[in-house]
Order: C-alpha cells, then sequence, then structure tokens
C-alpha cells in the first residue's frame, strides 16, 4: 500500500467520526495553545530585561573595583578585595585579550555643573588614563579623544542635557526642543562648583558656600555607550588630582592609597570572559553588562523551561484523549481491519494507518494552537502594555507615551510547537496502532 493511500484512507476515517476528533484535537489545541503563550511571556520578560541591561554599556568593559570588604555568598561573610596600585595596572594589561587599562576615578568634592553660553546641566567629572582613553573603543560624533592640561571629553547626554538658564519664574527649555543643539566641540565652557570653606568663620554662624569656576576646553564629544558614562565629563588624571585639592584642601594620593576602580577594555565578547574569569581567580571584584546580561538570561531560560512545562502537562492530558480515541476506533472498525489484511494490507500498513490518524489529531490540534495561542498573545500584549504604558505616565509625568511590549512570540517557537504537538499525536496512538496491527485477520473478520 503506497503512503498516499494510507493518508487518504487515513483522512477518509477521521471524517467518519468528525466530533470525536474534534474533541481530541481540542486538547492538544489547549496545551499548545498554553505553550505558545507562556513561552511568549517568558520570552518577552527577557527581551525587556536585556534591552534595559543594553544601556548598561559596552560588552566589551570590565569594571573592577578597589579595595574594600564586600558580602561574600555565605550568609553573614565577607570577601576581602585586594589593592588597586599601579602594579595592578601593569599586571592586567598582561593579561591576554586585554586591550587598554585606566583608573576611573570621580572628582572629590561637590558635584559639577557644566556651563556654556546661556546653558547649563549637572555632570560627574570622571578621571583616567589619557594614554588608555584613546584605547579604550569610545566613539565621538564630534571632535577627539585627545585629553591634554585643560581639556575634556564629555559623555552623548552631557550636551543633550544642557536647559537653557532662565530668569526666575520661566521654564527652562530642553536642549532637544531648541532649533538650533548647540555643539561642544572646540568650545571653551565652565565647570562651576558649590564647595563649603575648609574652616569655620569665628562668628559660630554656618559657613556659606563658595562658587569655584573652572574654564576648560572641550576636545570631543562621545556617542551614545549606555551607561553612566554618557553623563560624564572625562578628564585626565593630573587635572582632577589638581582640581580636587583646590576643592577639598587636600590631594589624593592613588599611588599611597589605591585606586576606587578601574576600566579594563578586552578585544571582544569572548575575550571578556576569558579576562574576567582570570581577575576573579586573583581576587578582584568585577562587574560586566556581560555578566549581567548572561546571568538574565540564564535566569529567564529556566523561567521559560517551566512556563513550557506547564503547557507540555496541558499536552500530555491531551495524549491521553488521542490514545483514547484510536483504542476505541480498533473496537469500532475490527472488522475493517480484517478486511485489509485479507486484502494484502500487511501490519506495517496497519501500523502506518492508525498513525497518520493520530499524527493528524495532533496536527490539527497544533495548528489551531499556534493560531489561538498568538493570537491571544498579541491581545494580551496591547492590553498590558497599554496598562503598564498608562502607570508609567502618570507616575512618571513622562510627556510620551513609552512602548511596552511584555509578550514576544518567536518563529522557532511556532514551529516547535507544531512539531511537539505532532510528536505527541503519534506517540499516543503508538500503543492502539501496535495493538490493530497484531489484530489476527480471521478473528477481525469474524468480530460482531
Amino acid at each position: 500500500m503506497r503512503f498516499a493511500d494510507v493518508v487518504l484512507l487515513a483522512l477518509g476515517n477521521l471524517s467518519r467520526m468528525k466530533l470525536r476528533v474534534a474533541m481530541s484535537a481540542a486538547g492538544v489545541l489547549i496545551g499548545t495553545a498554553a505553550i505558545v503563550l507562556l513561552v511568549s511571556l517568558g520570552a518577552g520578560l527577557q527581551r525587556s530585561a536585556t534591552e534595559s541591561l543594553g544601556t548598561l554599556g559596552d560588552l566589551t568593559l570590565l569594571r573592577v573595583l578597589g579595595q574594600g570588604q564586600f558580602m561574600g555568598p555565605g550568609f553573614g561573610t565577607t570577601v576581602e578585595i585586594p589593592r588597586l596600585t599601579d602594579e595592578t595596572v601593569r599586571e592586567i594589561r598582561e593579561i591576554p585579550g586585554v586591550v587598554a587599562v585606566t583608573p576611573l576615578i570621580q572628582l572629590d568634592g561637590p558635584p559639577a555643573r557644566l556651563r556654556v553660553a546661556n546653558r547649563e546641566t549637572f555632570a560627574m567629572v570622571q578621571g583616567v588614563d589619557a594614554s588608555a582613553f584613546t584605547r579604550m573603543g569610545f566613539e565621538t560624533q564630534e571632535g577627539s579623544l585627545y585629553l591634554g592640561r585643560g581639556q575634556v571629553v564629555v559623555g552623548a547626554m552631557v550636551s543633550q542635557r544642557l536647559e537653557t538658564i532662565s530668569p526666575p519664574g520661566r521654564r527652562t527649555r530642553p536642549l532637544g526642543q531648541l532649533k538650533r543643539p548647540l555643539s561642544l566641540r572646540g568650545r571653551t565652557v565652565e565647570l562651576v562648583f558649590e564647595a563649603l570653606p575648609q574652616t569655620f568663620p569665628p562668628s559660630g554662624r554656618p559657613p556659606q558656600p563658595r562658587t569655584y569656576v573652572v574654564r576648560v576646553r572641550v576636545s570631543g564629544v562621545l556617542k551614545p555607550a549606555g551607561g553612566e558614562l554618557d553623563q560624564a565629563i572625562f578628564m585626565d588624571l593630573p587635572d582632577v588630582r589638581r582640581l580636587s585639592q583646590r576643592l577639598t584642601g587636600r590631594a589624593p594620593d592613588w599611588r599611597r592609597n589605591g585606586y576606587p576602580l578601574l576600566l579594563v577594555k578586552a578585544a571582544n565578547v569572548q575575550q571578556a570572559a576569558r579576562v574576567e574569569q582570570q581577575l576573579v581567580r586573583k581576587g578582584h571584584m568585577v562587574f560586566s553588562a556581560r555578566a549581567a546580561m548572561q546571568g538574565v538570561r540564564s535566569f529567564f531560560l529556566i523561567v521559560q523551561g517551566l512556563l513550557g512545562g506547564l503547557g507540555g502537562i496541558a499536552l500530555l492530558v491531551a495524549a491521553f484523549g488521542i490514545a483514547n480515541t484510536m483504542v476505541m476506533a480498533i473496537y469500532e472498525r475490527t472488522r475493517e481491519i480484517g478486511l485489509l489484511k485479507a486484502m494484502g494490507a500487511t501490519n506495517r500498513d496497519i501500523l502506518l494507518l492508525f498513525l497518520t490518524e493520530s499524527g493528524a489529531i495532533g496536527l490539527i490540534g497544533g495548528l489551531g494552537g499556534n493560531v489561538v495561542g498568538w493570537s491571544v498573545g498579541r491581545l494580551a500584549d496591547v492590553v498590558v502594555g497599554a496598562y503598564i504604558a498608562r502607570q508609567t505616565v502618570m507616575q512618571s509625568g513622562a510627556a510620551e507615551v513609552p512602548d511596552v511590549s511584555v509578550i514576544h512570540t518567536p518563529m522557532w517557537l511556532l514551529g516547535f510547537a507544531l512539531l511537539f504537538a505532532l510528536f505527541v499525536g503519534v506517540m499516543a496512538g503508538l500503543y492502539p496502532a501496535m495493538r490493530a496491527a497484531n489484530l489476527d485477520p480471521v478473528q477481525a473478520l469474524r468480530y460482531e
């Protein structure tokens, strides 16, 4: 018997028991739809979390924390972190895969305001090694990465967050609402600090803050890279040391006390993982966006597995319905099976016939489950996304409604769900098919 004949015969048999087939396929539909919907929920949450972590910055950058005590993996335990010295910087440079290493030091003292023309914004002043900074992989949207004395490189968000200084009682307008955005390349800007004096006045009155104004020249503006570095003003380490002494009255001694943070640039993401492992083995505390993203992905893979398992349970229950349908078909079609064998059908043909019928039930349920799961997911995504966006606007007062998506259905999931439903249908029909194939044709023809 040709396979095409088996398929046509199977479809004819299924058409004679439409209600029973529909009920069995409905169980598969529910299970498949549950798998698609639940796994899509896990995939959507993973995508949202991954996109949020994307703002942490370059995946090839590692942050090595300086000396201190940090909570260890055990409850109530602490881990001692070694001091970061110039010798440590040289050792890290020798690790294969490391492109550049620079200390990253936040300026001691009050926060800075960057002021240029009639606009200003708050920003963080960060000290870096000028020679290593040019090899950290940062790209500029204008200017260069050169850091000489009295020169700075500003992050992408610094220029974007500049606001006009308006008289009291008038609202300020963000830079994005101005007709002519301000270019900082090559401009001399002012860093304004409000610092308290080092000594209290003899009268006992509270000291009044003193304003310090430092003029620097912007050599370049970075492209957006994500993370807090977009809001930083980068300055050469000697300039930061002199500025700290001016603001606080004391010059920081990093060679003696160690650096608070090192920024390490790896050649690529794979090298970044190897470099991080070596640094951890040396006892350093390392933070990287790559490790954080990998941890999130691993967590959501487990979540997707658990959610898919719940849908798989429903599909397993549906398999018993398919098996019951096929067993009942054996009793109803015993004489038909005997007649087929009398006409020359082999045990293999009978086995293939019943497996085709059970697989078709699984395939029909899988197709319906894909359609229902995808449709319900789209509807739920629109409803839930609109609710979350509305709550975000109400709580934050944002002018624009954010685009929120919590359910994502990848194409591979639809294909997997369909094949899994087909597999469940075939496996559910295996025992009834073997039983039908082993029937004695003489007794089958005499069956009443």
